[in-house]
């Protein structure tokens, strides 16, 4: 994708609901609110940075979108943590310590065994 611009997961999500869906014979996509598609655009991460120029750039999405957000990022980093310790990239023993990490094993986890 890196010869034809990348791939954008917000650009690529837009499109399908707004152009690719056909929901309606009438028009193409999902007749979605304004405020959804806004919070689709938006929708972001410190490495995926959304090109929301059609979106009141200025602003940032609404409360709905930023909540949304938490949760995303909290299942990226636990899939990547998850990788990395099923790959044996990581251990337990390598990121014992780290206050994250003893809260989760204390609280919601249990001791982790491999």
């Amino acid at each position: 994708m890196k010869d034809y611009g990348g791939f954008d997961h917000n650009k690529q999500s837009l499109r399908i609901v707004t152009e690719l869906e056909q929901r309606y014979p009438e028009f193409p996509g999902l007749n979605l609110s304004w405020e959804t598609l806004e919070g689709m655009v938006k929708h972001e991460s410190e490495y995926d940075v959304s090109d929301a120029r059609e979106y009141d750039p200025e602003l940032r999405g609404n409360l709905e979108s930023q909540i949304c957000n938490v949760p995303d990022q909290l299942a990226y980093t636990t899939h990547d943590l998850d990788d990395g310790l099923r790959s044996g990239m990581l251990t337990p023993q390598m990121i014992e310590g780290i206050s994250l990490w003893d809260f989760l094993e204390k609280n919601i986890i249990g001791p982790v065994l491999f």
